[in-house]
């Protein structure tokens, strides 16, 4: 690399040092035409002297002092084509390394910020790498076409403007770091950064200028949360395993009980009671059953299945009610699918948590009598990061997810039902079954329709 570098160097240099070279030739022959015309004719005449030739002038007569002032004139030339070699190769690193610096930049998760002042200050330069991390572009953000405030994420916004006037507010405060925050892209997604800052103060201590990088750890925050969401799953699972005997067995006596209530009962009123406690006995049992399924992490019994063969069993299950609400089902399986290691059962559980989410948002969308009425279920081979999975596609063109809950959709017992209608554990336990898989569920979504989650399943 050393050898290529002092190669393209030498190639760099040699037009310079030719120039001066021809420069100097240039002067010294200039200097002889000049000589020989203007030699005095007065001289010839009158028989002192032999007009000189070119040749004379050029090589085999020069007079010493003229000889001198050449050699002077050419080393001259040449010493000033060597220096401005040395200038010129010492600004082409220099630009080679601020290029390397910016290809460092560009390619790597850290964009640069400068603020004048407080925290409503203007931006007055960031690095163009910031298009990745947020969508918009460097002149964007520069023209206050976006201003900051629609970037941070609005439940961080207030936490990082009080951040930044404690830093601007306190003179001794030179160096400072935010609290991790998230911003919101152009796409509406969401990314988390790290914070490091520079405080540029006047002789009076008011904060002039801030320089900021600004890091993308939205992978990290993944993992933090992947890791945090595995240390529930064991806490769930030592609580599942506890509660499970300690709330089952008596929960059944309650039900039966009940029921026994129910059928002896004379009384309408107690009739009621006793089926409402039969129903809610149920909904606390299916919870806790749920409980278990989340907690577990290694699901018995696979077996080799067809992903054509799941999908229909799964439909032979929803179909009914699909048809009867009226919403049209569209399946896609390509020919040839590899089989899938699996319990069956359990992804069966989870592509119906999905078709029932998807019949949901349906409803949401339109009325009963609307022929646009519609989902999907796809099922096709991909390679991701070298393996090859089977992604297995619930799509619908329903009410969609809203922004504001997209971070949340996976979090147990987030539901945007009521309580008496779910645990807010379906898709929890859907991505939870999928990863005990060596798979994953996913979701794509936008501000229009339509709505996908993606159950991706590797093949053995």
């Amino acid at each position: 690399m050393e050898s290529r570098r002092s190669v393209a160097g030498l190639r760099a240099a040699l037009p310079i040092i030719l120039i001066g070279v021809f420069l100097g030739a240039g002067y010294w022959i200039a200097d002889a035409i000049y000589h020989v015309v203007t030699f005095p004719t007065s001289e010839v005449a009158a028989g002192i002297a032999q007009p000189p030739t070119i040749w004379d002038e050029l090589i085999l007569n020069i007079p010493a002092h003229r000889l001198s002032l050449r050699l002077h004139v050419l080393a001259l030339c040449l010493l000033t084509a060597l220096g401005a070699v040395v200038v010129l190769n010492r600004r082409r690193k220099e630009r080679q390394s601020v290029e390397r610096v910016h290809s460092i930049i560009a390619n790597s998760p850290v964009s640069l910020f400068e603020w004048l002042g407080d925290e409503d200050a203007p931006i007055t330069f960031v690095t163009e790498n910031v298009s990745r991390l947020l969508g918009y572009s460097a002149h964007e953000l520069l023209g206050q076409e976006i201003p900051i405030q629609r970037v941070v994420h609005p439940e961080d916004l207030d936490q990082v403007r009080q951040e930044i006037r404690a830093v601007v507010e306190d003179p001794s405060t030179h160096r400072y770091a935010l609290s991790p925050h998230r911003l919101r892209t152009r796409d509406g997604d969401t990314r988390w950064i790290d914070v490091r800052g520079i405080v540029y103060r006047s002789p009076d201590g008011r904060a002039i200028r801030r320089d900021e990088i600004v890091i993308d750890v939205t992978d990290r925050k993944h993992l933090e949360m992947r890791l945090q969401e595995q240390r529930k799953l064991e806490s769930l699972g030592v609580l599942a395993a506890g509660i499970a005997h300690e709330i089952n067995n008596p929960l059944t006596g309650v039900i039966n009980y009940a029921d026994l209530i129910r059928l002896r009962a004379t009384d309408d009123a107690i009739g009621e009671y006793a089926t409402s406690i039969m129903s809610d006995g149920q909904r606390i049992a299916k919870t806790v059953s749920s409980l278990s399924t989340y907690a577990q992490r290694d699901f018995g019994d696979k077996k080799l299945v067809l992903p054509s063969s799941l999908i229909d069993e799964v439909l032979t299950l929803v179909t009914p009610t699909l048809r009867k609400e009226q919403i049209m089902v569209v399946t896609e399986v390509e020919d040839g699918l590899p089989r899938i290691m699996c319990n069956h059962h359990k992804v069966e559980q989870v592509l119906v948590n999905l078709l029932v989410n998807a019949r949901e948002a349906v409803n949401r969308r339109f009325s009963e009598t609307e022929d646009r009425r519609q989902l999907a279920i796809r099922a096709g081979a991909q390679m991701i990061d070298g393996r090859r999975i089977v992604r297995i596609t619930v799509e619908d063109n329903g009410s969609g997810i809203p922004r504001e809950i997209r971070e949340r959709i996976f979090d147990p017992f987030f539901s945007t039902r009521s309580r008496a209608e779910g645990a807010g554990l379906g898709l929890a336990i859907g991505r939870t079954i999928a990863r005990a898989h060596g798979g994953d569920l996913t979701y794509e979504v936008s501000d229009t329709p339509p709505t996908r989650f993606h159950l991706d399943l590797p093949t053995p």
